[in-house]
């Protein structure tokens, strides 16, 4: 979010490991400067056009920023990020997750089923047509 609260678009490469999402920004730049004035995020994967379309995600939550070199270190290896062009002074957030949706056509590609989970109130599942 930018400081005046409206949404700012990103482009991020995030990762799932040991169960957690994880994303990486470089030094100095407007995503940082966002996540250190407000630590909630929305990311929405992208998409492709009918009629390939088998649906999309959403997940929304805060980040931790992760400082220990050691264990910024262990993150990046597993991205497979190379220390030399990523640089341990690059931020390492750590996705801490309140809110999932899942998108999709239902069997009969004639309503959507949408699958979504968050912290106060589970798991649900709807259909739309």
């Amino acid at each position: 979010m930018r400081a005046d609260g409206s949404p700012r678009i990103s482009g991020i490469e995030a990762k799932f490991i040991d169960h957690e999402l994880w994303f990486g920004s470089m030094p100095g730049s407007r995503k940082n400067a966002d996540l250190d004035r407000d630590p909630r995020f929305a990311l929405h994967s992208g998409s492709i056009d009918p009629p390939d379309w088998e649906g999309d995600a959403k997940v929304a939550g805060a980040v931790e920023d992760i400082a220990d070199p050691v264990r910024k270190r262990a993150i990046f290896d597993a991205m497979g990020a190379d220390p030399e062009q990523i640089g341990l002074d690059s931020k390492l957030y750590r996705a801490d997750l309140r809110e999932v949706a899942v998108t999709r056509l239902t069997a009969a590609k004639d309503e959507l089923a949408i699958d979504f989970w968050t912290e106060a109130g589970g798991m649900r599942s709807l259909t739309r047509r």
